[in-house]
């Protein structure tokens, strides 16, 4: 960078250079909800930037989730899902997680959803 003035041009500045990088699996995802249809269950939640697909947890008891996945989307845009492996009048919980290449968040919030 050079300054100008009346009496011209300075010398030029000092190089100077940075670079951002992102480090890290990224945080949970937030707001799950869980819609329930005809013979299927629709979620979605926030999105995320740095996530570079997301993973769906379902089970017939709350806080089972645990590792029964039962779909992924590819995409931090992606924030929805429909569930059609599902029977009509079972109650479903469910969780999300976020992934990037550097490790998977924790779960998001637990939804619930009875299809009819």
């Amino acid at each position: 960078m050079q300054a100008l003035n009346a009496s011209g041009f300075s010398l030029p500045s000092n190089e100077a250079s940075a670079t951002t990088q992102i480090y890290g699996a990224p945080l949970a995802p937030t707001g799950l909800t869980a819609t329930a249809g005809s013979a299927q269950v629709s979620l979605s939640w926030g999105r995320n930037v740095i996530a570079t697909s997301y993973v769906m947890y379902r089970s017939t008891t709350s806080g089972g989730e645990g590792n029964v996945v039962i779909g992924t989307t590819t995409g931090w845009q992606n924030n929805r899902y429909t569930d059609t492996g599902v029977t009509r009048g079972t109650i479903y919980y469910y969780k999300v997680a976020n992934l990037n290449d550097w490790g998977t968040s924790a779960q998001s919030n637990e939804a619930s959803a009875t299809p009819r």
